[in-house]
């Protein structure tokens, strides 16, 4: 369990909150607050099984000015035309918040960062170790 920031556009303005965030068996978890995992639902989830890349990678300081930032792909289903047709108008800036629309699932690009490098490190090193093993355990994704 560490602080780690997430990337969300506001009104194409960049925009980092930051958020305690757990791994536990291929999920991850934010809240705003550590005493808030003991108490309260996750605010974000992300389910590492719906990954669309094999690893989280770093994000060089050229693409992504944020320190520390790492960036992983998941895929996101939608029923939804309508927010299909909207995300497909959207204007995107150089890290591409949405990577790819095929008929009805999008490939999603999470953006998050940790506080200082050597908790990146760590925190790279057990994502895709869970990643590793929700891979191994579940080959299709």
């Amino acid at each position: 369990m560490v602080f780690q920031s997430l990337y969300q556009p506001v009104e194409n303005i960049a925009s980092w909150t930051r958020f305690w965030c757990a791994l536990d068996n291929g999920y991850l978890s934010f809240w705003r607050y550590p005493e808030d995992e003991m108490k309260k639902e996750p605010v974000v989830v992300i389910d590492l099984r719906s990954s669309a890349c094999d690893e989280v990678k770093v994000i060089p300081i050229e693409r992504c000015p944020y320190p520390n930032s790492m960036q992983i792909d998941v895929w996101i289903p939608s029923e939804n035309p309508e927010m299909l047709d909207k995300i497909r108008q959207l204007k995107f800036n150089e890290l591409l918040i949405v990577t790819f629309i095929l008929e009805n699932q999008i490939i999603f690009r999470i953006l998050m960062a940790a506080d200082k490098k050597d908790e990146m490190h760590k925190w790279l090193n057990a994502v895709n170790t869970s990643l590793r093993t929700l891979t191994l355990w579940n080959p299709k994704r």
